[in-house]
C-alpha cells in the first residue's frame, strides 16, 4: 500500500485532467516530462487538436524519444498544422536517424508553402543531411520564388514611366522594380515638380490567391487593395470605414495598352458604393529611368 501511494504521488499530474493554461504553463517553463505528459492527456481527449499534437512532439523530442514524437509531430502534419517549426523539427529527427528522404519529403511540404530554401542552408543539425546527394537534388530542383505564372501576371506594369492625365499633360513620374525575390512589385511615385511621392508594394499572396497593394504617401497616409486578374486587366478594391462613420471605397484597374503603355484608372465611392467618381486617370508611358528621391 505504501508503494502504490508513492508511485500515485510521483504520477500525480496523471489523476486528474489537466487544462490547456496548466499545459501551456509546463511547457514555456520547458517542464518537458510534465508538458508531455499533459499535451499527451490533452490530445486524448481532443484528437483533432493538432497544436496540442505538436506540442507533444517537442516535449518528446527535448526528452529524447525520437520514434514517439515523430508520431506526434506526423498526427499535427495530418492535421494540416503548418508552422515551419514542426516541419523542421521532424526533419531534424529523421537526419539524426539518417533516414535522408524521409527528411526531405518534410521539406519538401515546407518548401511548398513559401518557405525559403535559402532558410534551410542555416539550421545547425541538417548539417549532416545537406552533405548527402538526396539534399543536393532536393535544393537543384527547386523553384525559383515567386516564378509560377500568377505571380507573373502583372509584370507588365515594371518599367519607367512618364505619366500623362487624360489631357496629355505630365502628371509625374512613376519607377515599378521587382523586389524580394522577384515577389513583388515596388512603386516608387513623384509627382510632376516633386510636391507629392508614394511608395507602394503589390504581390500576388498565395495564401488567399488575391492580389494586393498597399500604397503610402508621403503625408502619411495609406490606402491597402485587395483583388484580382478578369479580362488581362488587374482589379483592385480598397474599402475602409473611418471613426466618424464614414466609408472609403476607391476601385481601381491596371490594363496593358498599345506600345507598352499601362493605364491607372481609380474611381472613388463615399457612399457604399452606390455612386462612383473619376479620381484619377493616367496613362504609364514608357520613359528613361528618372531620380525618384526619398
Amino acid at each position: 500500500m505504501h508503494f502504490v501511494l508513492v508511485l500515485g504521488l510521483a504520477s500525480a499530474s496523471l489523476l486528474f485532467a489537466v487544462s490547456e493554461p496548466e499545459a501551456e504553463k509546463l511547457f514555456a517553463a520547458q517542464d518537458w516530462k510534465n508538458s508531455a505528459e499533459a499535451y499527451r492527456q490533452l490530445a486524448a481527449q481532443d484528437p483533432s487538436r493538432a497544436s496540442h499534437w505538436f506540442r507533444l512532439g517537442v516535449s518528446l523530442q527535448a526528452l529524447r524519444q525520437p520514434e514517439e514524437s515523430l508520431a506526434a509531430l506526423t498526427k499535427a502534419r495530418a492535421l494540416r498544422y503548418k508552422p515551419p517549426a514542426l516541419y523542421i523539427r521532424a526533419a531534424i529527427q529523421l537526419t539524426e536517424a539518417r533516414r535522408f528522404d524521409a527528411a526531405i519529403d518534410w521539406l519538401r511540404e515546407l518548401t511548398q508553402s513559401g518557405f525559403s530554401p535559402n532558410a534551410l542552408d542555416n539550421i545547425a543539425p541538417l548539417a549532416e543531411l545537406r552533405k548527402s546527394g538526396a539534399y543536393q537534388s532536393f535544393r537543384s530542383n527547386q523553384p525559383l520564388p515567386c516564378s509560377a505564372p500568377e505571380h507573373r501576371a502583372f509584370d507588365f506594369w515594371i518599367g519607367n514611366f512618364e505619366v500623362r492625365n487624360p489631357q496629355g499633360q505630365v502628371a509625374g513620374n512613376n519607377r515599378i522594380e521587382k523586389v524580394l525575390n522577384g515577389c513583388a512589385l515596388q512603386e516608387r511615385w513623384t509627382s510632376k515638380g516633386g510636391a507629392d511621392a508614394g511608395r507602394s508594394l503589390t504581390w500576388f499572396d498565395p495564401d488567399i490567391r488575391k492580389w494586393r497593394q498597399t500604397y503610402i504617401a508621403g503625408t502619411g497616409h495609406s490606402q491597402d487593395y485587395i483583388g484580382e486578374f478578369r479580362n488581362g486587366a488587374l482589379h483592385l478594391l480598397h474599402d475602409r470605414a473611418h471613426p466618424d462613420g464614414t466609408r472609403h471605397m476607391l476601385r481601381m484597374t491596371y490594363s496593358l495598352q498599345n506600345a507598352g503603355n499601362v493605364r491607372q484608372f481609380i474611381e472613388e465611392s463615399w457612399d457604399a458604393g452606390k455612386t462612383w467618381a473619376v479620381w484619377f486617370d493616367g496613362l504609364y508611358v514608357p520613359s528613361p529611368p528618372q531620380d525618384n528621391k526619398e
